[in-house]
């Protein structure tokens, strides 16, 4: 039985602005979470699932507003010595506006920028789920990886 307890660190990699518009107010809800897996067997978290990573990005306001995700193609074993990979299907993302709740929200693929037209002051709300499947030689471990956030606004 393999641990693997892979945390995706959410990091805020730009914030673009011009300076008349409203900072908006990025924060990590939640990371996602995998638990623990047995080897070969494999895992997927759902974008609604309590697992999923959370993101809230507030005082949206602008024309020309958007996101996208910076995505690994692996998670690290931590202290080194293995990789294990990682999935990212065409739905396995929702965002929402001015909503917590994933449920009704708009599903979408985590690779592609999600853009918006005008935007009156907003909550935008996302969330993603991913897939691994270790195979039966996979290390026991903790495993970790990163995902980007990339917000963009343009008054």
């Amino acid at each position: 039985m393999i641990r693997v307890l892979s945390r995706l660190a959410i990091l805020v990699l730009a914030l673009a602005f011009r300076p008349s518009v409203l900072d908006a107010q990025v924060a990590t809800v939640n990371s996602l979470t995998f638990g623990t897996i047995v080897a070969g067997t494999g895992r997927s978290v759902g974008a609604a699932s309590a697992s999923s990573a959370q993101w809230r990005i507030g005082s949206v306001l602008g024309f020309g507003a958007g996101f996208d995700l910076t995505l690994p193609a692996t998670l690290d074993r931590v202290g080194g010595g293995a990789t294990l990979p990682i999935t990212f299907c065409s739905t396995c993302a929702i965002y929402r506006l001015n909503n917590s709740n994933p449920s009704g929200g708009v599903v979408f693929n985590p690779h592609n920028t999600i853009s918006f037209g005008l935007l009156p002051l907003s909550t935008i709300y996302v969330w993603l789920g991913a897939s691994v499947s270790p195979p039966v030689s996979q290390p026991s471990g903790s495993y970790v990886g990163t995902v980007v956030l990339t917000y963009t606004g343009v008054l």
